[in-house]
């Protein structure tokens, strides 16, 4: 970020190459400039000389050729220019486009890599965690910021790096602007020494910064222009690394320094918030729809569709003596539920009976409703005897103990319909028997199961619940 060159002027120069290097200058500007210094050695300073050197400044301008005009600027301050005024000019012309590739660079390969993971999201892709995305994007774009700094007159370093890690804390979570800040430390490790710990330092204050914004003013009610430049200003508080830098520099690295920070973090965090905050409302919104589409608006469990569509999944990795099992079950005797008591009632009796028996089930097991009072629950991967197991289980959960609403026991009985099979099966094929099953658990007086496996499909007495 800054401080980095003022104990060693060389690692000043190593960033001017750098600089340099990424600039990548056209080879007739090169020419142009090489031309330009050898034409001072064998003419004088006539007024044509002179005015050469004028229209090259400003076309190299022009073209944004920040490489070649640095070239000719170079060539200019060694001799005796007449128009002193002008050179004074280009120079800090110079400044602010170095000052403007610093800030702008870092901003549009965000925007770009936001833009991206949208169009990957509304694609319907299958995402990984979105922090490991949002970090790798700031991770990317701190290291794109340290490549490409600004040298200031003081031999300050300057980038964005405290600005991306920063907001990325505070608007996304401390895990994407760990990844920036890892980043952060790694590449400026790398550079070496000096300067080390005022780098370090910054980042360090930055993260800091994130993480308290987050927990103390995001919660605050506040216009969005008020976070957004208050983010900017808290984070700028990593100027305050030249602290640990010799005192001899405080005031010029002071100087030079904080008005960039400022000006560039405060702006930064308006047009970052905006894109961030822009994408996360469309991913919370495409979540909401993508949940509302596959689950059941009163249980929150999954509805049929969701429930074919995983079941490929599955069914598959049956060992030896494992397969997948299917319950089918509905509520006993349950529209006289909603004759007495009201459908309100009814309602609240189908999501006590969905949070019971979710308590009991593993973590790979699929719960899901199917309409009405109807339910089915797919295990995967689990023995016959421990199938038979969970569904007699399941069975004394309800009928064991009322369910107590509005000062009144209701007593509530389910009948389980199960289907054990190692072998290959559709999703209807195996809802088809568990329904087979569950006519049969109903004919026995409900309150029972009724299971059947891959060798007694063709009617074995079922396993009936003791009375």
């Amino acid at each position: 970020m800054f401080g980095e060159s003022t104990l060693k002027p060389s690692v000043s120069h190593n960033w001017q190459q750098l600089v340099s290097a990424r600039l990548a200058p056209t080879q007739a500007n090169t020419c142009v400039a090489a031309n330009l210094h050898k034409s001072e050695a064998s003419e004088s300073n006539t007024s044509d000389s002179d005015w050469f050197r004028t229209v090259q400044i400003l076309w190299n301008f022009i073209t944004f050729d920040t490489h070649a005009l640095l070239q000719t600027h170079e060539a200019l301050t060694s001799t005796n220019y007449l128009f002193s005024d002008f050179r004074s000019g280009v120079e800090n012309l110079t400044d602010l486009s170095q000052l403007l590739t610093t800030f702008i660079s870092p901003m549009l390969l965000i925007m770009a890599l936001v833009m991206m993971l949208s169009m990957v999201v509304r694609s319907g892709q299958k995402m990984v965690h979105n922090d490991i995305l949002f970090g790798g994007i700031f991770a990317l774009a701190v290291f794109f910021s340290m490549s490409d700094p600004i040298v200031l007159p003081s031999n300050g370093i300057f980038d964005m790096r405290g600005l991306l890690i920063g907001t990325g804390t505070a608007l996304l979570g401390p895990r994407v602007g760990a990844f920036a800040l890892i980043t952060g430390l790694s590449y400026r490790w790398g550079i070496g020494n000096p300067g080390v710990a005022a780098g370090f330092t910054g980042m360090f204050i930055a993260f800091g910064a994130g993480l308290a914004w987050r927990h103390f003013v995001a919660p605050m009610k506040l216009k969005p222009w008020q976070q957004a430049s208050s983010l900017g200003i808290v984070i700028s508080l990593q100027v305050l690394a030249i602290l640990v830098v010799d005192s001899q520099y405080w005031a010029q690295l002071f100087m030079s320094l904080a008005p960039y920070t400022l000006v560039c973090n405060v702006l930064g965090t308006f047009l970052i918030k905006y894109l961030v905050e822009n994408e996360m409302k469309h991913l919370s919104m495409t979540r909401g729809l993508e949940l509302a589409a596959s689950t059941d608006h009163l249980t929150g469990l999954l509805n049929r569709r969701s429930l074919e569509v995983l079941f490929p999944t599955l069914s598959e990795g049956k060992g030896k003596d494992s397969g997948i099992t299917a319950l089918y079950f509905d509520i006993d005797r349950f529209k006289s539920i909603n004759d007495t008591y009201g459908h309100a009632v009814g309602d609240a009796v189908l999501k006590v009976i969905t949070t019971r028996l979710a308590s009991t089930l593993r973590a790979q097991d699929a719960f899901s409703r199917l309409g009405g009072d109807e339910f089915v629950v797919l295990l995967p991967s689990i023995s016959k005897s421990e199938a038979a197991i969970v569904a007699e289980r399941c069975r004394k959960l309800i009928a064991e103990k009322p369910i107590r609403l509005n000062e009144t026991n209701i007593y509530v009985t389910i009948s389980i319909g199960a289907i054990w099979t190692r072998q290959e099966s559709s999703f209807d094929t195996v809802l088809k028997l568990a329904d087979q099953a569950l006519y049969e658990a109903k004919a026995m007086g409900r309150n029972a199961v009724s299971f059947k496996s891959d060798h007694t499909l063709d009617g074995s007495p079922p396993l009936q619940a003791s009375a």
